[in-house]
């Protein structure tokens, strides 16, 4: 973790901890799991009563298994699952292909109706909101947006892909930004089909 100004800190792709099959992305209340499944590979979790947890399929998809049974997420949607305190298993449901996907894991007491949600972007807006705290864009090379801090204290922001300049510092593939304090943040896309996670900590 670099610091670069009182208010921000970088948070490296490169020096991420490794997490059993994946890599971990930690800002308190909030983590981020990069995962990397080989064929047929699970990975059991327990979720918290308090906390909010979103599965971000990007190569592949991934079987979940938890309350309400067996859901198959699609590479294109995101499963979010909120304050159950029930135990998940994740699998990899393919025999000879690797999958990738991100949990994005929140303490929130900001509730919501878990559910599966579609990752097509609209044609007016290029944000999509997971949680009332999270929201993931895509932009193209050179598109700009101001994100407004509004009531919340810190913002953490994730480069799902792509390369993002925010708050004047560069941002590349899965390297994430913590902005402290309730200015608003300015973003801007470098790269074509660029997607970013901003999650609003509590």
């Amino acid at each position: 973790m670099i610091n670069t100004t009182p208010a921000t800190r970088i948070l490296l792709a490169d020096r991420r901890k490794r997490s059993g099959q994946g890599f971990l992305t930690a800002v308190p209340p909030m983590t981020i799991h990069d995962w990397y499944l080989d064929p047929g590979a699970s990975l059991a979790g327990h979720s918290r009563v308090s906390e909010v947890t979103l599965f971000l399929p990007y190569v592949g998809d991934v079987i979940f298994d938890g309350e309400g049974g067996r859901l198959q997420v699609e590479e294109h949607q995101a499963l979010a699952s909120c304050r159950s305190n029930k135990p998940y298993r994740i699998s990899n449901p393919y025999p000879e292909d690797a999958i990738n996907l991100l949990q994005v894991s929140l303490t929130s007491n900001l509730s919501f109706n878990p559910s599966i949600i579609d990752r097509s972007w609209p044609v007016d807006s290029p944000w999509i909101p997971m949680h009332p705290q999270i929201q993931l864009g895509r932009f193209g090379g050179r598109d700009e947006a101001t994100i407004l801090a509004d009531e919340w204290n810190n913002t953490v922001l994730f480069v799902v892909q792509g390369a993002f300049e925010v708050q004047h510092c560069l941002l590349e593939n899965r390297d994430g930004l913590l902005v402290e304090g309730q200015d608003d943040i300015e973003i801007e896309a470098l790269s074509p089909d660029a997607e970013i996670l901003v999650i609003h900590l509590e």
